[in-house]
């Protein structure tokens, strides 16, 4: 059952009726991305590439997020081979995992409803656009979201959020100044490029230690369910 609007908080309500485009992280706030294919492997997998480049980085071993991992030799190494190498790995990895992903209850609605108030709706993700492609048109969801308003991983690793550059660009895009950009992540990485960028931060994440971790990091709201959302744009409309 949709959560009634008259739950919601007055202001989150408000920070989407004035939001000229929403924003949305991937992985996350839309799927689960790694529900059919465990990402402390691919994260094991790139380590294994470094160690075969004689470049591994022991700061880094075991650390399970694969995105984590690839930022983490693109900030130590800069642009390099095993950069690119683990980049493409990564791509294949993520492509395979969208097929399997699990969706975040809540978002295709919320997608679809933010789609019908006519304002625009784009994706700012860590994760390869193919891999985005892929998961949109498996649900059925690609009509919501124009394609020059899909924004992944860049070539250029360096790149990826928190660095505030896939931001600029879908909002540059949707024409859209970044104060009337709202974005919806589930990471401090998302918060930190928001930030940077003086857009809007609504916080989602399943796990209240990390609900916890964005609230206190500043972000402008955190909700438990993307429902919540949806129900801010639901067939009553947002405030005005």
């Amino acid at each position: 059952m949709r959560p009634s609007t008259d739950s919601l908080p007055l202001t989150l309500r408000h920070a989407l009726a004035r939001a000229e485009c929403v924003i949305l992280d991937f992985d996350g706030p839309i799927c689960r991305l790694f529900a059919g294919l465990a990402a402390p492997g691919i994260a094991a997998e790139l380590q294994l590439l470094a160690e075969k480049h004689g470049q591994a980085l022991p700061e880094l071993e075991g650390n399970p997020d694969p995105l984590a991992v690839l930022r983490g030799y693109a900030w130590a190494l800069g642009p390099c081979a095993l950069v690119d190498e683990q980049r493409e790995l990564l791509d294949t990895r993520e492509v395979e995992a969208a097929q399997g992903a699990e969706p975040t209850p809540g978002a295709a609605e919320f997608m679809k409803l933010w789609h019908e108030t006519g304002r625009p709706l784009a994706i700012a993700s860590n994760n390869c656009a193919p891999a985005i492609r892929s998961y949109l048109l498996r649900e059925s969801l690609s009509g919501l979201v124009e394609e020059p308003l899909i924004v992944g991983r860049y070539q250029d690793v360096a790149r990826m959020k928190p660095d505030p550059a896939s931001l600029l660009q879908v909002l540059d895009t949707a024409g859209v100044a970044p104060e009337h950009g709202l974005m919806i992540g589930d990471a401090l990485t998302d918060l930190q490029a928001a930030r940077a960028v003086g857009a809007t931060f609504v916080g989602y994440h399943r796990k209240p230690s990390k609900r916890g971790l964005l609230a206190e990091a500043g972000a402008d709201f955190v909700v438990d369910g993307v429902e919540e959302l949806a129900a801010a744009v639901s067939e009553n409309g947002p405030l005005p």
